[in-house]
């Protein structure tokens, strides 16, 4: 009888064995790779679908990985998950600006509809600052603003001083 090597296994931080596991194979994906659910269990063990029991192991490698900048992403209707190329990446991250806009705006529309003569002073300050909070939000991420920041050719990373230059109003040119 032929005798195996030894499986050599990582552990990674203070992960469990099972999302370790998933970490080691899934760190390696490359853009437009699959693993099926059948792939992901005879990684780990477990079965990796929602609401079984590997899901939760799953979406703690999938964020690893995500921070490690491999990004993975169930399919819907399908039974795998999926390495993103750029271009989904890109359209995912755009989709979830939308979301937040939108949800910093309806926030915004609550925080406006609280009267603050019925509030305590500290209620008051807290409603402020959360309004002003999600209302920059909103208009951050208000397509007018991100149309403003596509024309100027924005090619870096935020730069928070060079975002408010960005948005400081023209100046008229000076009367003579």
């Amino acid at each position: 009888m032929e005798q195996q090597e030894p499986r050599r296994f990582r552990s990674v931080g203070q992960y469990a064995v099972a999302t370790s596991l998933l970490i080691q194979r899934m760190e390696k994906g490359q853009p437009g790779d699959i693993l099926t659910d059948m792939q992901l269990a005879a990684i780990c063990g477990k079965v990796c679908r929602p609401h079984h029991p590997g899901y939760g192991y799953l979406q703690s490698a999938i964020k690893y990985c995500e921070r490690h900048g491999v990004v993975w992403k169930r399919m819907p209707g399908g039974d795998c998950i999926k390495c993103l190329e750029p271009d989904e990446i890109l359209s995912q991250g755009e989709s979830t600006a939308r979301q937040i806009s939108n949800r910093a705006k309806r926030a915004t529309l609550r925080f406006g509809s609280l009267d603050a003569s019925v509030l305590t002073p500290e209620q008051v300050t807290k409603r402020n600052t959360f309004m002003a909070w999600a209302g920059t939000l909103a208009l951050m991420a208000s397509r007018k603003a991100v149309k403003k920041l596509e024309e100027r050719h924005v090619n870096t990373t935020a730069d928070f001083d060079r975002m408010l230059e960005i948005f400081q109003p023209k100046e008229d040119a000076p009367d003579e």
